[in-house]
């Protein structure tokens, strides 16, 4: 249930807090209950009275630490060939109260140096529409739905919403869309994988909820499904709370 996520904005943002003192232990071992240990929960800045800055405590693990040593980062570039970030963590993405903080928006580049052809009113004047969907990273597919429809670009509306400073100026339909999220780090982890806006009925047949994958598979094709305006590759990395995908977290890439 994403609701409250739904590109509602506040003042406010939803980050998730990482705890851990035992690097030995797996993600499938992490709590979401804050306070204990290891844990990642997430927690509303609606939340925060005050803020005092204290010393690292010497016996936490860092989270980008902990993640590169089990291993648990992007293997692969998550669309085929040579890929730009077209939106990374500003703008838009800040808006939707944690969901997408640390989202990519990936495109690609034609020949020109475009990321379209012609007027760019057709999902196939787009260069990334079509291409490979790699995962990144190996996980086991909790969620994958490929059915719905591609939508129809609108340049014009991509270009004004970066007019805009805050998601409450914005009027923004919010649509289904085809994606697939792995469960990172072994059964009962808390973390996801999330890559959507895959283009209509490109998942290939063998994937399938509750199939593990590796880092490198190929998956689907490109698309135009879901809240966009033109054509891009998201993926991010969640926490997830039970049912409820709460704040993003960062992941780096493994060179």
């Amino acid at each position: 249930n994403e609701v409250k996520f739904m590109w509602n904005p506040t003042q406010y943002s939803t980050i998730s807090v990482f705890t851990c003192s035992d690097s030995t232990l797996t993600l499938g071992d992490f709590s979401v209950t804050p306070g204990e240990d290891p844990a990642v929960f997430d927690l509303s800045t609606a939340a925060i009275v005050s803020v005092k800055m204290r010393e690292q405590p010497a016996n936490l693990v860092e989270y980008r630490l902990y993640m590169r040593e089990h291993g648990h980062v992007f293997h692969h570039t998550p669309v085929e060939g040579e890929v730009w970030i077209s939106r990374a963590w500003d703008s838009y993405h800040t808006w939707e109260d944690g969901r997408s903080n640390y989202a990519w928006d990936m495109g690609a580049l034609n020949t020109n140096m475009m990321s379209y052809n012609h007027f760019g009113t057709r999902n196939t004047d787009f260069e990334v529409f079509g291409k490979n969907i790699i995962l990144p990273m190996a996980g086991k597919a909790v969620t994958v739905i490929s059915h719905e429809v591609d939508n129809d670009p609108d340049v014009d509306a991509a270009v004004e919403i970066e007019d805009h400073t805050m998601g409450s100026e914005v009027d923004l339909e919010e649509k289904p869309q085809n994606m697939i999220e792995l469960e990172i780090g072994g059964d009962g982890s808390p973390f996801l994988l999330r890559l959507i806006h895959f283009q209509q009925d490109s998942m290939l047949a063998n994937i399938q909820v509750g199939s593990t994958f590796s880092a490198g598979t190929h998956i689907a094709q490109a698309g135009n499904s879901g809240t966009t305006y033109v054509l891009i590759a998201m993926l991010c990395l969640d926490s997830q709370i039970k049912t409820q995908v709460t704040g993003t977290l960062p992941v780096r890439s493994g060179t």
